[in-house]
Formats: C-alpha cells, structure tokens, sequence
C-alpha cells in the first residue's frame, strides 16, 4: 500500500517535532523510504538530530537494507558533548537532495535546530509536528499547546501540519488508530496530513478514515517487545 500522493511531499526538506516518545523516528524513518521510492531521481537523506540520548535512536537501523539505500547520518555522541551531524545546510540547500530532520523530542531536544531556523523556514519545506492522542502529555488540547509553544518557540520555527499518530504500541487495533485520528481532528491543532499505522492494519484503516495513511514497520521496536507479542 502506497500513501496517497500529497501536496506536501512536493517539498525537500522535512522536519519533524512533537512531545518525546511520539514517534517521530520511526516515522520519519518510514517517510524516508518512502520518499525514495517515489522519487528515484533524487537523493534522499535522513539526519538523526536527536541529542536527548533516548534509547531508541534512527541512527541504529543505519544499515539495514531492508529500509531502503537513503543515506542515514548521524555523529556519534562523545561523552555529553551535544555534537551534530555534518552536512546539515548543505543538503537542505541541493536542490537534487530530499532531506528529512528528525529531532530530539520537547523544548530540550527541539533547542538544535535553531542554527537551521533561516534555511528550514526557506521555501520548499515543511515542518511536521506528530501527536499520538494517547501519551500522557497530549490527551488534550491545552497540553498540546503548552508543549507546542515551548518546541516551536526553541526551534525558532512554526508548524506546516500535523501527523496523527495514535498507537498504544504493538497491540493497537484499527478502532484504536481511528479513535485516536478523532481525537487529534477535535484538538483542531493544524491540518493532518496524514496518518500512521502499523503495516498490517493501514490498508483497512487507509478505508474506514479514506485518508493518506502511512505504513509504519516498527523499526524501533525492540526485539524483546516484538517476542512478547507472541
């Protein structure tokens, strides 16, 4: 399944912002390949921005062949030195390259890309802020603010659109994914783009919502959650 052909992927360069744990490298990740595929002529570039040390990092799938041949940059972390991977303007200003930001969750992972505010805010980007309905701090509109205004005021950059993102991790349902798309409609944050599900429930929820869904493949999931689904 294919997600439905946007306006927006008219842009080249991607960012993506939103509260910690809401799943923007798993998502950006996915978008990566997708854009790839969809655009062979150009070449496409991923930076693993996230200086927050999580756990769960896009620069640990670098190599998986599987994801696609997009290149995955990265600097290795030294110490607590916030360093930041190379090559950062040079690809948002080729226009022969898509490239996708993937940032530090809050206003303390969001701080970054403030170096990257002039040329992000430039035509021919845009700038993507997930919600997942179902974290603790985005079950409602006035949290959603607080946290938006803090990301947005630190980055030095303002929202384009909003990606839903619903999921109660690997056990969620269609009903869930669609209830959660409800939720983020009623916060009336910004315009959806689209929508996220995991690869074996996106063509049914692609149908009940009839908007552009994402397949997501759960890269970041670790292997000892992927055994206790069994």
């Amino acid at each position: 399944m294919e997600l439905i052909d946007l306006d927006v992927l008219k842009c080249k360069n991607f960012v993506f912002l939103s509260e910690a744990g809401s799943g923007k490298t798993e998502v950006s990740l996915a978008l990566a390949a997708y854009l790839e595929e969809k655009f062979p002529d150009k070449e496409v570039h991923y930076f693993d921005l996230d200086q927050t040390k999580p756990l769960l990092r896009g620069r640990d799938v670098d190599g998986k062949d599987h994801l696609g041949t997009f290149t995955i940059h990265y600097q290795e972390q030294i110490f607590d030195a916030p360093v930041v991977a190379a090559g950062v303007i040079t690809r948002l200003r080729d226009p022969n390259s898509i490239t996708l930001l993937d940032i530090g969750g809050g206003d303390y992972g969001s701080h970054m890309i403030g170096q990257f505010a002039n040329d992000i805010r430039g035509t021919g980007s845009h700038v993507f802020y997930l919600l997942n309905p179902y974290r603790a701090w985005s079950d409602s509109k006035e949290n959603i603010l607080q946290t938006l205004y803090k990301v947005t005021s630190t980055a030095g950059v303002g929202i384009d659109s909003v990606i839903a993102n619903p999921n109660l991790g690997l056990r969620t349902t269609v009903d869930d994914v669609i209830q959660g798309v409800e939720q983020v409609r009623n916060f009336d944050i910004g315009e959806i783009s689209f929508c996220c599900a995991r690869a074996e429930i996106a063509g049914e929820v692609s149908e009940r919502l009839n908007m552009p869904v994402l397949p997501l493949s759960l890269q970041m999931t670790p292997v000892w959650m992927k055994n206790r689904r069994k």
